[in-house]
């Protein structure tokens, strides 16, 4: 099984940016129902990841959690200005049973690894 990440919506040499990229590029490799790892920070905005869930939720294989403001990514989960718990909610109601893999940055800190998988527990539990 292979899916394909969204990536850094900033940049101009990325062509795999949003769900709009990730469908012209299933159609064309004709794989229209391919798998995707759905990276939050990656979008920058909870409004675009929200959409990206609504359009390709059933085909989300992975995803990377983390938290973005502004041009700052893979911040620690409330550190940024994404509502991360709106997103798990719609991630839940897509039926997304998946790996979920903490992509934010911990300085070899075990502690502070275990706050934020504390953290993202708590997203999903409620």
């Amino acid at each position: 099984m292979a899916a394909v990440e969204n990536m850094d919506s900033g940049k101009e040499v990325v062509s795999v940016k949003n769900d709009e990229d990730l469908k012209r590029l299933f159609t064309l490799c004709e794989r229209e129902n391919g798998l995707v790892t759905l990276d939050t920070t990656h979008l920058g905005t909870t409004e675009k990841v929200l959409e990206f869930i609504d359009a390709l939720g059933s085909q989300i294989a992975h995803l990377h959690l983390s938290d973005a403001l502004g041009d700052k990514m893979h911040l620690r989960l409330g550190e940024g200005n994404l509502d991360l718990r709106a997103v798990a909610k719609q991630l839940q109601t897509a039926g997304y049973t998946g790996v979920c893999s903490l992509e934010c940055f911990v300085p070899n800190d075990e502690g502070m690894l275990k706050n934020e998988l504390a953290k993202a527990r708590e997203l999903f539990s409620a």
